[in-house]
């Protein structure tokens, strides 16, 4: 059963998902072809879908959004788990969802080359899926990630990505709130790149993509509003196209 670790340092609540442990990899059937729960023809071996994006032949599908079946947050994680462990260190369970949004029925399609409509669908799966899970009782946090690559932790090569309900808040968010009753952190931080424009990779339809000044990883960008928005949330379409070509662009 997963729990959530306070971090005695930083603060930060830490997931512990032994169960992920579990999670399928790629593998081969004895006639060495790969055996991939995501792609055509495989649905059966995925939980059932939350969402669908259709397309245009009878039963064919552009992108599926199911439940990750070794997720590390779930809404019914055991409430006896909560407060110290027998060392002191203080823990609780660490509910909420968590999802796999399968970008695409090619198992080899790569993000940078999908066509723009295609990516388009994708951040607009994302929205509406950071939409429902936000509304959840208990959340604090919804996470879109993509790992790319064995050595960044993806079990399975076919294209896909994940979202994350958690019931913990991370030490930079909390730092953000704070920081915005000084004003957003973020605007001033673009208005001094666009300023300087030294680490300004493109601007475009209404989004900056910057190097950060002190990044934290090797390639790191950001992609940032040009128009101050509290959430991806509140984006419109016209958003979204952009916020899409401007990530495929930075890929």
């Amino acid at each position: 059963m997963s729990e959530l670790r306070r971090d005695p340092i930083s603060g930060d609540w830490v997931a512990f998902a032994p169960e992920r442990s579990r999670r399928p990899h790629d593998r081969e059937t004895g006639a060495g072809r790969p055996v991939c729960p995501f792609c055509p023809g495989n649905e059966h071996m995925t939980p059932p879908e939350l969402e669908r994006v259709a397309g245009v032949e009878p039963g064919e599908w552009l992108i599926r959004v199911v439940e990750n079946r070794y997720s590390a947050f779930r809404p019914d994680q055991e409430r006896s788990r909560t407060g110290p462990d027998p060392s002191g260190f203080a823990r609780r369970p660490a509910r909420g969802a968590q999802e796999v949004v399968i970008e695409s029925p090619d198992h080899t399609a790569a993000f940078s080359a999908y066509p723009p409509e295609h990516v388009a669908h994708v951040f607009g799966v994302y929205q509406r899926r950071l939409r429902a899970l936000s509304a959840r009782p208990g959340v604090s946090t919804v996470t879109i990630f993509r790992n790319h690559g064995a050595a960044a932790g993806t079990s399975l090569a076919h294209p896909h990505s994940q979202i994350v309900a958690s019931n913990a808040e991370p030490s930079t968010c909390r730092l953000d709130r704070t920081a915005l009753g000084q004003g957003c952190p973020y605007c001033s931080m673009l208005d001094t790149e666009r300023k300087a424009g030294e680490r300004v990779l493109l601007q475009s339809d209404g989004f900056v993509t910057v190097l950060p000044f002190a990044s934290q990883w090797p390639f790191e960008v950001w992609i940032l509003p040009v128009v101050h928005q509290r959430s991806f949330a509140q984006a419109g379409e016209c958003e979204i196209r952009a916020v899409a070509a401007a990530t495929q662009r930075a890929a």
